[in-house]
């Protein structure tokens, strides 16, 4: 299966709303978003399964994907993929909610954390907003490989 860990878009500052949970993508967020979606649905199989945490920024990130990727399904929400949660708890959830191909959409540094449980030998310097690690995750063996890690300043135009 295929596991795609995406980062949520840029958000407003933390001052520009009433709380962290309800922070907004800006406009450049959004447009992120736009981007590593198409970029996803040109190199890669479309999830079957969308899993985000429920906080503004990444709701709408993950609502951006879907749209772009033609995802049918509805996307699912997840407290075990807000932020501070631990990787195991979230892995888990990822696990038993979604059997094929899944986009994961949530919060540093648990997206970090995460492709590190999934893809145990991968090397992941930076994960800047919108990012995106894909990775070809066995659920047999229980391990996965990093194939790729994408940002949007990758793809969009300048």
């Amino acid at each position: 299966m295929n596991i795609y860990i995406m980062r949520h878009g840029e958000a407003v500052p933390t001052h520009q709303a009433r709380t962290d949970r309800e922070r907004p993508l800006t406009e450049n967020g959004r447009l992120q978003a736009m981007y590593m979606a198409q970029w996803l649905k040109a190199h890669y199989s479309v999830p079957s399964c969308i899993l985000s945490s429920p906080f503004v920024r990444t709701t709408e990130t993950a609502a951006i994907v879907a749209a772009q990727l033609e995802v049918k399904k509805p996307i699912l929400y997840s407290d075990d993929l807000i932020s501070g949660s631990a990787p195991e708890a979230a892995a888990g959830a990822i696990l038993a909610q979604c059997a094929g191909d899944v986009l994961v959409v949530s919060h540093m540094p648990l997206v970090a954390q995460l492709t590190l449980w999934f893809a145990p030998g991968a090397v992941i310097e930076r994960f800047p907003p919108a990012t995106v690690a894909c990775i070809d995750y066995d659920r047999q063996s229980a391990h996965g490989i990093l194939l790729a890690q994408v940002s949007p300043s990758e793809v969009m135009p300048s």
